[in-house]
């Protein structure tokens, strides 16, 4: 079965360290991944967890149902379970599935709320993905945007994937390609991949076969393999003199400072 990112469905997937946050009884019986295109974090079941776990289900199981068959010899009115009503029942799901917000004395989000650009684009993707915070994609916009506005290129390329896909937020082509263009310009391989598409497919901006070429021939420089095929794709509609302004244009290109 292919593993696709449940966000773009993408299936350019890595696996995801686990972080100190993260529940013990999740790292035991769970898989963490992260989608290389839009940076989402998610889980999926382990097989080896859920083989040991059934093996012992069954153990305890085979004792259990002895146990009862003996008891039913021997006892003469078997005890009433308590049952749960529907509206216990779903007040404990809920109860258990809420993550609490972070901690307003955790390091990071101090560090966010004085303006720090990295710790805010990490709370931002915490309330995103719900890795660390309850997710909230208000919240997770306004610090993803806190961050790109300071110039830091991951949330800015984040932001434009939101707006392309129409996640978490109204979609918008326009808002897109600002966001990507902003990042590529700063030499962000992925940016540079997706601006590349919306040139060539006309997202929020006229078809430009050549500044697609060109984006996508800066973007597979640094080794993004879609990019490199999508380059070799364009090429065939495109002229002799087209093709060598676009290269042209990818050589004389230099990247703006970057925001780390």
């Amino acid at each position: 079965m292919t593993l696709k990112c449940p966000a773009c469905k993408s299936q350019d997937i890595r696996r995801s360290h686990w972080r100190r946050g993260d529940p013990p009884l999740r790292m035991v019986l769970f898989t963490a991944y992260r989608c290389r295109e839009c940076h989402q974090r998610f889980f999926r079941l382990s097989s080896a967890p859920i083989i040991g776990t059934s093996v012992v289900l069954l153990f305890f199981g085979a004792i259990a149902l002895g146990w009862a068959f003996g008891n039913a010899f021997l006892a003469t009115e078997p005890e009433a379970e308590p049952t749960a009503t529907p509206a216990t029942a779903a007040a404990a799901v809920m109860e258990s599935s809420v993550t609490p917000a972070p901690a307003a004395t955790d390091p990071w989000v101090a560090l966010a709320e004085q303006g720090d650009a990295k710790a805010q684009f990490q709370l931002g993707m915490a309330y995103r993905g719900g890795d660390a915070a309850r997710r909230d994609y208000a919240l997770s916009y306004q610090w993803l945007e806190k961050a790109a506005r300071q110039g830091f290129a991951e949330a800015e390329y984040v932001l434009g994937y939101m707006h392309l896909a129409g996640d978490g937020v109204l979609q918008s082509f326009p808002a897109a390609f600002q966001w990507f263009e902003r990042a590529a310009q700063k030499n962000h391989a992925d940016a540079q991949y997706n601006l590349g598409r919306m040139y060539r497919r006309g997202y929020g901006v006229p078809v430009s076969n050549a500044k697609a070429y060109m984006w996508f021939n800066l973007a597979a420089a640094q080794g993004h393999e879609r990019a490199r095929d999508a380059r070799d794709t364009v090429l065939p509609l495109m002229n002799a003199e087209e093709v060598r302004s676009a290269q042209r244009a990818a050589e004389e290109w230099r990247p703006e400072p970057v925001n780390r």
